[in-house]
């Protein structure tokens, strides 16, 4: 049975609004992207416990940290991104998740060749690190990075070849460049599958699930049938604030009912 999640800075900039449009839509799992008005990776002092201790109260979990780890360009110095994948992890920690969503730098598609063994070095250093602060690296396929591609998200995955690096799904942003999200993309990460970003591409814009070209009902179908039971994590695109969310989760729970599979 899986469980829904939300980037619940796309519902509102403070962190008391989100869980109450959370609580009201009945999801107790967040992305932690940005909270307070400020992004995740620099959540510090009495904000950051006083976030924490709100989502303790309410009974909301921490699905993952939804930092920016990797959205850099290629050439920028490995330690910094290193040095930042350890605060990363350390807000992990504080937070009660091993989950990070992680990138694979920023390069033109036609350097991908010319970068590649740049990435496996960064996030192989990256993943190291990981595996010794006993987190998950979680890489979404996302435009403009060495893995916006299929062939180029199970490279990454098999070439590092670590347990503290695993993959996200996004049907929208294989979409929006062009690549087949389902079965392809599904089918290429699947045996590295940590969570899911739910949000659709179709008519040259952002979508809620199962309203846009990206075969979202055939994809929980096939999650289904393959026993998956982590996270749908809502991160709709589509204008931002509560009505919004509220539509991209009933969108969501509409694609799960129609092919009878529970949620939490």
């Amino acid at each position: 049975m899986p469980t829904i999640g939300v980037f619940g800075d796309e519902i509102a900039a403070d962190i008391k609004t989100q869980i109450e449009v959370m609580l009201a839509e009945g999801v107790r799992a967040l992305e932690l992207r940005g909270a307070e008005g400020q992004g995740v990776m620099d959540l510090a002092g009495a904000t950051r416990d006083d976030v924490r201790a709100r989502l303790t109260d309410a009974g909301i979990e921490v699905l993952s940290i939804g930092s920016p780890l990797g959205k850099v360009p290629i050439g920028d110095p490995l330690e910094a991104e290193v040095e930042r994948t350890r605060r990363a992890a350390e807000q992990a920690h504080f937070f009660g998740t091993r989950r990070i969503r992680v990138f694979s730098f920023y390069m033109a598609p036609e350097q991908c060749a010319e970068h590649r063994q740049a990435v496996m070095d960064r996030l192989g250093a990256m993943a190291e690190l990981a595996e010794r602060e006993d987190v998950l690296l979680c890489h979404e396929n996302e435009s403009g990075i060495y893995g916006e591609s299929v062939a180029n998200c199970r490279d990454i995955l098999e070439t590092i070849n670590s347990p503290a690096l695993r993959a996200v799904h996004d049907t929208c942003n294989y979409l929006h460049k062009g690549h087949e999200a389902f079965p392809a993309g599904y089918e290429a990460v699947k045996p590295w599958l940590e969570y899911v970003h739910i949000k659709d591409w179709g008519q040259g814009t952002v979508q809620p699930a199962g309203e846009g070209d990206g075969r979202m009902k055939e994809l929980f179908a096939a999650l289904r049938a393959d026993g998956f039971d982590g996270y749908l994590s809502l991160e709709p695109h589509i204008g931002g604030g509560p009505d919004n969310f509220r539509r991209a989760a009933r969108a969501l729970r509409s694609c799960l009912t129609e092919i009878g599979w529970n949620w939490e």
